[in-house]
């Protein structure tokens, strides 16, 4: 892995989990294999821009899942390069060790599903006045990403946001 491409895989991991990204470009790094991103330093708070963006799909599921983890409690340890998820709920500690990518698995998008308290679970349409997606737009992956949008709406709910 090259310097830089680490140097932006570990600004990407100490993103706070009260922000959300303002722009997220993707750089190709072949010598790596994957994708690195590359983070605009300027940080936002999460609002219901940023919800609205998941739903639009204007922001990439890497930032949908880094938000989803963070708000959870998990952070990367630069030092021991894994993940520590002391500050996940146990719940969550026990079943995923390592924060799932929520867009891929869909145990894990249950399970944040089921987190969701139930005076919450109708914020989307409440607050943001969502009326969910067409027939012809559905698919697990945009289900997915409307269950983190919800999700992060609730956790906003809750922390007073």
């Amino acid at each position: 892995m090259t310097q830089k491409a680490f140097a932006l895989l570990i600004h990407l991991s100490k993103f706070c989990s009260h922000f959300a990204v303002k722009k997220v470009r993707l750089i190709p790094a072949k010598d790596i294999g994957v994708n690195a991103i590359d983070l605009n330093p300027m940080h936002e708070p999460l609002t219901t821009e940023t919800i609205w963006a998941i739903i639009d799909d204007t922001i990439d599921d890497a930032t949908v899942n880094r938000l989803v983890w963070e708000s959870l409690g998990y952070r990367y340890d630069e030092a021991t390069k894994k993940w520590d998820a002391t500050k996940v709920a146990p719940n969550w500690q026990d079943k995923y060790p390592e924060p799932p990518d929520f867009i891929d698995s869909r145990a894990a998008t249950i399970q944040l599903t089921r987190s969701i308290p139930v005076a919450n679970k109708q914020l989307l349409k409440e607050k943001l006045d969502f009326k969910g997606y067409k027939l012809n737009e559905l698919n697990p992956r945009r289900t997915r990403r409307a269950t983190a949008a919800s999700w992060l709406l609730s956790y906003m709910q809750d922390v007073g946001q």
